[in-house]
């Protein structure tokens, strides 16, 4: 099915549907379990899923008569379908839950254009990751090595503080570096290890500095550079950014014709990264016609780099209390501004860049964000993790914050889980 992105494959219809309704709650329904309650949540979002099968979702039924889905598909589908105005599930309840769960973090905000992010106040968080690691793959008593991302401190986030870190007794020497906790194990017999921690800190949202110091000659050629991770510079790639920016010199206006292009011709979903072309990733995200943060983010800085403009990715956690999560964003250096960041968070926002008070939203600045990494020099990584060939996020909400995992599609067991909860110290109302 060429329109989302993605194969029609049953192979990839392997989660129940009871989870698929988890994953709505948290995207569509997040207000509506605290408000209405947690039946009546899964009441509407079980007929929302069965509004979305009548208009041609594929599943697959196991012996036992249970449905089985495609996350990818389904939500992939979803939007597809919102955006050509065949069901009203996407704008009234995903596209409007994110701009609610946004506009929490602006208390006096009664106009119904959003507040620019620029406008926040500095504000105190108190964060707790707990990451559970499958190592069934590995045998018991083996030595191994674990990792957790920590906070990045910079300019957006100060004065941080890790109050606690927990994690059992088979797990040793456990080092602080900026932006990773890191410890030595030995796999227990049953196969899983959970450590997690908690700390605070004062955030602020990130808008550039003027004026910058200028980027040092290493640091130019670093951020410059063809090819890292899943940002490649392949001929197509330069003749895109070519093709985009035409005569224009000023970064931060050539930007802007790579994000128009990115917001008015692809669309934002989920992705089987199996499908990648791992020597043209970009090339297959500007065929396919899809991306997610990651290979969005990863997308920018390659068009930003095929143009001589020093790009990087960043990933971290948003700190949005209901739905606090793992993404990726790109920042571009701007001689007059600094590091300009640009989330592309924004194209689900503005309705695919439909709303034109939402379109921008997130060009230039972001609201509180927790950085971990700054790719390619600060990063977590995950050694003792195997990444089985198809795997699969999902989601569900808790009663404090939101659980996300990556699952193994063939069997449906986890890789490694994240339960995070996001909590604003001494609210004040802004």
């Amino acid at each position: 099915m060429k329109r989302l992105g993605i194969a029609a494959d049953p192979r990839y219809r392997t989660v129940d549907e009871a989870d698929i309704i988890e994953y709505f709650l948290c995207c569509g329904w997040a207000y509506e379990m605290r408000t209405d309650g947690r039946d009546s949540a899964v009441r509407q979002a079980a007929e929302a899923l069965e509004q979305i099968v009548g208009l041609g979702l594929p599943f697959r039924v196991t012996p036992d008569g249970r449905r089985r889905f495609d996350p990818a598909e389904v939500l992939n589908l979803i939007t597809w379908l919102g955006i050509h105005e065949e069901t009203s599930i996407w704008e009234t309840r995903f596209v409007a839950t994110g701009r609610k769960i946004l506009r929490e973090f602006h208390t006096r905000a009664r106009a119904q254009n959003p507040p620019a992010p620029a406008t926040l106040p500095a504000q105190r968080f108190s964060v707790t990751l707990r990451r559970e690691f499958n190592l069934a793959h590995l045998r018991p008593g083996t030595l191994g090595r674990l990792r957790l991302p920590l906070p990045l401190e910079d300019g957006a986030l100060r004065e941080l503080m890790l109050q606690s870190v927990l994690a059992p007794d088979l797990v040793t020497d456990l080092v602080v570096t900026p932006g990773r906790l890191e410890g030595r194990f030995r796999v227990p017999q049953h196969g899983k290890v959970a450590v997690s921690w908690t700390a605070s800190f004062t955030a602020y949202p990130t808008s550039p500095a003027s004026p910058p110091a200028p980027l040092r000659r290493s640091e130019t050629e670093l951020y410059t550079r063809p090819s890292e991770t899943l940002i490649r510079i392949t001929p197509r790639i330069r003749a895109l950014a070519d093709l985009l920016a035409g005569s224009l010199q000023d970064p931060w206006r050539v930007v802007q014709q790579f994000w128009r292009f990115m917001l008015d011709r692809l669309n934002v979903g989920m992705i089987h990264y199996n499908e990648l072309d791992r020597r043209s990733p970009m090339d297959w995200v500007v065929d396919n016609g899809w991306y997610d943060c990651w290979l969005g983010s990863s997308l920018l800085v390659s068009l930003c780099r095929a143009r001589g403009i020093a790009a990087r990715l960043v990933s971290g956690y948003l700190l949005y209390p209901k739905f606090p999560s793992f993404h990726y964003w790109a920042e571009f250096w701007d001689e007059a501004r600094g590091w300009v960041p640009v989330d592309t968070m924004a194209a689900g926002l503005s309705a695919a860049g439909r709303d034109p008070h939402w379109r921008d939203y997130f060009f230039g600045q972001l609201d509180y964000r927790m950085k971990t990494e700054c790719l390619p020099r600060l990063f977590t990584g995950n050694p003792t993790i195997r990444f089985p060939p198809v795997w699969h996020l999902r989601g569900r909400p808790l009663d404090a914050g939101v659980e996300t995992g990556v699952f193994d599609t063939d069997s449906g067991a986890p890789i490694y889980r994240d339960q995070v909860r996001s909590e604003r110290v001494n609210a004040t109302p802004s």
